[in-house]
């Protein structure tokens, strides 16, 4: 029953979750001591939870805690039944059941890594960033401890590192812990994709191109069909979004859609990325709706540090999200006191500036920039030429710095005299649509959509659809 059990994990692992289903349903009668009971019932709930069957792993773990006698058999069922509960965006319930396993007595050091690293996670997703790093360090300080006994501990604990320190703007920290995830040995590889977060802090640092190679080692590396895989390729595709290969991310988002749609931790990364596939198509109206649609996935399954994402992102793209001022008394570190900062400074060129300078401080040039070049816009519109160019300088020179990137904030500095309805015709026109498609996307007749182009040309000095796009190429 033992060697069932690891073959089930083992097949896991590798990405085939089914089969192991398969084999651990057909051994369901051989497991008659408590032993290979618990045994039993760990492998297939976690397996059933891994190919999204949730109903029947909280069944199978559920009937396991209430027959198990033995203490530490029941610490791990209800680690077990944390790990189910996470992997359905239900970290209130997960923390309550690592709660049962702690109360569990005596239990094993084994049960005790496996449940300390879980909540170390639930701890980085939730955005209690500063608890999840303080969980992991305690723990981790005895890893060769407990390292054969709890294999895929180590992996988790890497993972809530890395998601806390990014959540809480540590980008160099995260980047070294992810650094170390993707060194793991195949076999410790429980929880993967650690690419992803190599990917995200290259692009918050401004280095998409970078982020994209990141992305493209992981992806050489990971099993086909494995749901980590899925958050890695929405990387890519958020970071092509952003260097302008259109067609690349559209079709990287796709493969992202169908391979992390099994868990709701992993389709955020795939939402978050729509939101930038859509901007970079000039389709605005469309990102901000994208941007809120993030929102309340984050928020339905408690993901607080994606969720700041989320709503930040709407403020990248100049809208309110007076909701990041509330998360920012929920998320602990600096970083969600930043973007709720910046949020409030729209329309504040001091604050603004304030801002642009605090982000480049923790390595966000791109966040800087665009913070600038917001700084620019409120100086503009209060007719103050002179500091709106030269905020528009030092934009630029920010700007400069993340090779190849625009964003919608970016555009702005090159076509700073545009309407916001002008802009995004522009971008839609750069994009390749025509009149008529454009005005159908934005629900205009084909003559106002021309006119709005035409004023847009005007303004810039340029003829066509083809001068437009070596302008914002010029970025």
């Amino acid at each position: 029953m033992a060697a069932v059990a690891v073959l089930g994990e083992v097949l896991m692992v590798l990405g085939d979750a089914d089969s192991a289903v398969t084999a651990l349903r057909e051994a369901a009668r051989d497991a008659v001591t408590e032993s290979e009971r618990a045994q039993h019932a760990y492998s297939l709930g976690v397996s059933l939870a891994w190919a999204g069957a949730d109903a029947e792993a909280c069944h199978v773990l559920d009937t396991a805690i209430a027959t198990l006698t033995g203490p530490a058999w029941r610490q791990e069922a209800y680690v077990y039944r944390a790990v189910t509960d996470c992997m359905a965006g239900r970290l209130t319930g997960a923390a309550r059941a690592l709660a049962l396993a702690r109360a569990c007595t005596p239990g094993t050091l084994r049960g005790a890594a496996h449940g300390a690293s879980l909540e170390a996670w639930v701890d980085a997703y939730a955005g209690r960033t500063e608890r999840a790093l303080a969980v992991a360090e305690r723990t981790m300080a005895t890893v060769e401890d407990w390292r054969e006994l709890a294999p895929h501990a180590l992996p988790t604990f890497l993972d809530a590192q890395c998601a806390a320190r990014t959540f809480s703007g540590r980008l160099e920290e995260a980047a070294r812990t992810a650094g170390r995830g993707m060194e793991l040995p195949a076999a410790e590889l429980s929880v993967t994709g650690f690419g992803a977060y190599r990917a995200m802090a290259a692009r918050l640092r401004g280095d998409a191109a970078g982020a994209v190679r990141w992305c493209r080692d992981d992806m050489a590396r990971l099993p086909a069909g494995e749901p980590y895989l899925g958050r890695v390729v929405a990387e890519h595709a958020h970071a092509l979004a952003l260097l302008g290969r259109l067609d690349e991310a559209r079709e990287s988002l796709a493969d992202a859609g169908e391979l992390a749609a099994r868990w709701a931790f992993t389709r955020q990364h795939v939402l978050h990325a729509a939101v930038w596939v859509a901007a970079a198509g000039g389709d605005l109206d469309e990102a901000v709706r994208l941007c809120r649609v993030a929102a309340s996935h984050a928020r339905r399954h408690e993901l607080g540090g994606n969720l700041m994402f989320a709503l930040h992102d709407l403020v990248r793209l100049g809208e309110r999200a007076p909701g990041l001022g509330e998360l920012a008394g929920e998320v602990e570190g600096p970083l969600v006191r930043l973007l709720a900062r910046h949020e409030r400074a729209l329309g504040d060129p001091v604050a603004l500036r304030a801002v642009a300078e605090e982000y480049e401080r923790l390595g966000m040039v791109l966040y800087a920039a665009e913070a600038t070049a917001h700084e620019a816009a409120a100086h503009h519109d209060a007719g103050r030429g002179r500091l709106a160019r030269s905020a528009r300088a030092r934009a630029g020179a920010l700007a400069r710095l993340c090779t190849g990137v625009s964003t919608p904030a970016l555009v702005e500095l090159a076509t700073p005299g545009l309407t916001p309805r002008q802009r995004e015709i522009l971008q839609l026109a750069a994009a390749g649509l025509t009149n008529r498609e454009i005005a159908e996307r934005l629900t205009l007749s084909r003559r106002t959509a021309a006119n709005h182009l035409q004023a847009a040309y005007d303004k810039l000095g340029v003829n066509d659809r083809t001068q437009v796009s070596r302008l914002l190429e010029a970025l």
